[in-house]
């Protein structure tokens, strides 16, 4: 939470992209200083394959960061991952499970 937080209060006017199985604490977030209008919560159902949301946000090109919950990634999946951030321009942080 902290990090998102941080990552939220960057000023841009792209989002902070956060794919979780589990609904944040808004009030939380706001405690620790987290800018709940910049930050974009996806939620994801834990049996889904979601490694095509992560793609998805970090290509479109509207978050500057993407924060992802992630099962182990391969490296030919990284090397995806990595392609998508660069064309979207933004960074991603992947939380593993």
């Amino acid at each position: 939470m902290s990090l998102v937080a941080s990552f939220s209060q960057q000023n841009s006017r792209r989002w902070v992209t956060w794919i979780t199985q589990q609904a944040p604490n808004k009030q939380q977030l706001q405690v620790i200083g987290a800018a709940i209008s910049r930050i974009r919560v996806i939620r994801v159902k834990p049996t889904e394959d979601y490694r095509w949301i992560i793609w998805q946000a970090l290509n479109a090109g509207n978050s500057h960061t993407v924060v992802a919950e992630s099962a182990k990634l391969s490296h030919g999946e990284l090397s995806k991952m990595e392609l998508a951030a660069s064309k979207g321009q933004c960074q991603a942080l992947f939380l593993a499970l």
